[in-house]
């Protein structure tokens, strides 16, 4: 049966790598959204946010005498870049608005793992990594529902921009 301490550390890993997962669509997506300046920013606003929730975690995977797991940042990040290759068929626009919507959904899945995360760790008696998770949990929710207006003005603008793939 594994420790508490090695679930607690394996959730935390998980979680870096999610957050790792978001930071290159936030990344991207701030890079490819200028002609949505909203967009951008908010974007941009978030990837800042995911770095400091990064380096939260990675200090409290090593407070507990573990370590973070570059292969599970790595299975994420090439996962991003499958999700790019579906989507090149779709021109500028629709792309700008395909990435913010995977942008919204791994802040979701950030949000989730959090929540999993804060409770797991409140039952274990471990109140120090159940405020870190429930801190991020909100942040990551807020970090999403921010993006909505900016997902809606892309597709919007996307009617003004001719289709070409």
């Amino acid at each position: 049966m594994e420790a508490i301490r090695d679930r607690t550390i394996r959730y935390l890993q998980d979680l870096h790598a999610a957050e790792k997962m978001t930071l290159d669509i936030l990344d991207k997506l701030a890079d490819d959204a200028e002609a949505v300046s909203g967009l951008r920013l908010t974007a941009g606003e978030a990837a800042k946010e995911c770095t400091n929730r990064m380096q939260t975690i990675s200090a409290r995977v090593q407070a507990l005498g573990g370590s973070l797991s570059g292969m599970k940042d790595f299975a994420n990040s090439a996962l991003g870049v499958l999700s790019d290759i579906f989507n090149s068929g779709h021109d500028r626009a629709d792309k700008i608005t395909m990435d913010a919507i995977k942008a919204h959904a791994a802040l979701h899945l950030v949000h989730g793992s959090c929540c999993a995360l804060k409770s797991y760790a409140g039952s274990t008696g471990d109140p120090e990594t159940a405020a870190i998770a429930d801190r991020h949990c909100t942040e990551s929710k807020n970090a999403a529902e921010r993006l909505i207006s900016g997902i809606e003005a892309s597709a919007v603008q996307s009617v003004a921009i001719p289709s070409v793939t």
